[in-house]
């Protein structure tokens, strides 16, 4: 097997494991999620009034990484 093979292969590899767990976290996360409407009364928090600019990446980025 090439070398390139071999990296075409566990850069797969890494990418299929790294998107499985993000989706299995997220999956997990909201299926396990309950609301609690007197703890959210309870506890309010006022939005900010500043905004801050940042990155987002999108999945074309895993593409590009690949």
């Amino acid at each position: 097997m090439s070398i390139i093979s071999k990296s075409l292969l566990s850069t797969s590899v890494i990418h299929s494991i790294f998107f499985v767990t993000t989706f299995a976290s997220g999956y997990l996360k909201a299926t396990n999620y309950k609301l609690d409407w007197d703890a959210a009364w309870a506890n309010i928090e006022y939005l900010p009034t500043e905004v801050t600019f940042g990155d987002a990446y999108s999945f074309f980025c895993m593409q590009v990484s690949f």
